[in-house]
Order: C-alpha cells, then structure tokens, then sequence
C-alpha cells in the first residue's frame, strides 16, 4: 500500500490525479479527512483506497494512520518555528509503523546555512530521515515551483532584492509526474537525491516580463518594510526576503536533467507552463 500526505495539497492533489488510473491500493493521509475523500472520489479511481486522519504534530495518530502503508510521499510542512520537530514527529512514526520506504519532497540547496532560510529546515529533515536504519528514504529537492511565482506579483510588479541572480524553477506537475515514477518502483531510488528543476535559468527581471509586470529591485530595508504587515512575525518576513537573497547568491542557479531521466519528458519551460495555465 502507498500514503500519500497532505492529500489535499496542491502537489499531492496532482500525485494522486495519476494514481487514481492505476489499481494499486492506496490510503490519503490528511487533516481535513472529508474533503480528501471527497476529492479523490470526485476522479472516480479505480483500484481500492481509504483515508486516515494525520497530523504531524500528532504522533499517535499518525502511527495508526501509517500502519499497513510500506511506502509513504511525505509532502513537507508549511512553514513553521516547529517545522523541524514535526517533521521529526513523522518520520518517527514512520519507523514505529514499520513503514518501509519514504520519498520525501526537501528543496533545492538545502544545507545548514543556506541562504534561503527554509532550506535549512529541510537540510535537517533530510540528516534526521537518514539517520534512521529502518526507513530507506529517496529525496527530492526540487527547485521553486513555476506555479507559486505568479503570486510574487503584486500591483504589478516583483519587487525584491534578487539583483541579476537566477533560478531554475520547475512546473509542480512536473514533480507529481516524477513521483508517479518513483512509485511505480521505489527500489532502483533508494537512498539516491534527484535536484528536479525546469529546463532554463531565468532572472526575476526576466520572470516578470512573462507575467507582464515589473521588476524592481529593493534594498533589504525596503524588503522589510514592504513585507511588514499585522500578525507577521519576524522570522517569516526574513524567509521570504531570502527567497530573492538566494537567488542572488547564485544558490538556485544551475540545470539537471533529473526530470526528463526519470519521466523521460522534458521539463515544462516557464512560457508553456503559463499557456497552460492561461496567462499567455
């Protein structure tokens, strides 16, 4: 059997769009646990699947939810001060399920002192799965999402210090059509790292001239004061500016081919993901 979390994410969402054609049983794992059955009733699938009740933070369910699953997408939480703990939480659980193989989705340069502050988190998320004798783990970095970068807009324009850097984003479809692979046999996988980002290096200058924006350069301090807003803490507005300081500092620039090896398709260009979504 095959879990899949956050089963009513976008990227599990897209995941399990494909594996609803196939026969192989499968359990969501999800918090809101009627609206992933809901979802995934709605592709009429074909093969047998249930849904579990999981939450990361919550260990004892999670262990019950797991149990029977041998191998299991773990999606990454959504940012937190807490983000490590519950992923360590989880891949506890994990082992005390007994599951045996976990494809985890980290981010592209993670390492304990990466620019991109988030990448930090998934740096120790990898060392802990590692670490752990009874799970053989396959990773992901995958490279920001073509799909969030719309959202970087706004009244306009990118505004950021990003300078001239460049990054490799890569479409979310892309990623769910590698995990498909992977799943369909996770053993030629095990313990291997893919880096999955799309098939150009663009600048932001570039990103927004194809979103039909601006791009404006910011200092750090007009980093922080545009991105002050009631209710966001510190911590956060330091990691979104670090999304642009990455990409200056040559962190998300460079090319594999991890995509097209694994799905044996070429990664999605910007410019096709956004006709596809309607933009262009």
């Amino acid at each position: 059997m095959i879990g899949i979390t956050g089963a009513t994410g976008a990227l599990s969402s897209a995941v399990l769009t494909h594996l609803s054609k196939g026969e192989r049983p499968l359990r969501l794992l999800a918090r809101n646990t009627e609206k992933a059955a809901a979802n995934f009733h709605a592709l009429k699938p074909r093969g047998p699947f249930d849904v579990k009740y999981c939450d990361y933070q919550d260990k004892e369910a999670c262990v019950e939810a797991l149990k029977g699953i041998e191998t299991v997408l773990f999606v990454s939480a959504g940012e937190s001060p807490d983000r490590v703990q519950h992923h360590k939480s989880f891949i506890d659980a994990m082992c005390d399920a007994g599951v045996k193989s976990v494809i985890y989705t980290s981010f592209r340069g993670a390492a304990p002192d990466a620019v991109f502050h988030l990448a930090r988190d998934h740096y120790w998320t990898e060392e802990y799965m590692k670490s752990q004798k009874s799970l053989n783990y396959i990773l992901l970095r995958n490279a920001f999402y073509q799909d969030v970068l719309p959202d970087f807009t706004i009244q306009g324009a990118i505004r950021g210090p990003g300078g001239s850097g460049r990054l490799s984003p890569v479409a979310r479809q892309d990623v769910a059509s590698v995990i498909v692979k992977l799943l369909d046999d996770v053993h030629p996988h095990i313990g291997k790292t893919y880096n999955l980002t799309g098939p150009e290096e663009l600048t932001f200058s570039q990103i927004a001239t194809m979103l039909g924006a601006d791009y404006v350069e910011e200092t750090m301090e007009e980093a922080r004061d545009s991105r002050k807003a009631p209710g966001v803490e510190d911590w956060l507005i330091e990691a979104w500016i670090s999304t642009y300081t990455a990409v200056r500092d040559g962190e998300e620039s460079g090319l594999t081919d991890d995509v097209e090896r694994i799905t044996g398709q070429p990664a999605t260009t910007m410019q096709a993901f956004l006709a596809l979504r309607g933009e262009k």
